[in-house]
């Protein structure tokens, strides 16, 4: 959820993957592990800037949505490079390449 006042997204794609529920439920653990953690701002800015991101013990998160998808085993092999690389594009398309379900929503 975005705080009140924060930029507004330009497009908003929703994935679904279709997963058993022990991987589900696995996701959801690890996930649920993570609340409260906060996204590293400067690795963000590195990105936007075309920088190489530095790991300052933070993710940026489309890296948290990659590390939780490798935590189940449903992230795309091929995809094997550091989640800290991982831009918001890099995950849409290795969420395709896994087959989910891409759902274009108003913004």
């Amino acid at each position: 959820m975005r705080e009140p006042g924060y930029e507004v997204w330009d497009r908003r794609t929703v994935y679904t993957l279709v997963a058993l529920q022990p991987v589900t439920d696995q996701w959801e653990l690890y996930v649920r592990s993570h609340v409260g953690e906060k996204y590293d701002e400067q690795d963000i800015l590195d990105l936007l800037l075309g920088r190489k991101p530095v790991d300052h013990g933070r993710r940026i998160c489309s890296a948290f949505a990659t590390d939780s998808l490798q935590a189940v085993g449903v992230w795309p092999s091929v995809l094997s490079h550091p989640s800290l690389q991982t831009t918001p594009d890099t995950l849409a398309f290795g969420l395709s390449v896994g087959g989910a379900l891409a759902t274009e929503m108003p913004v």
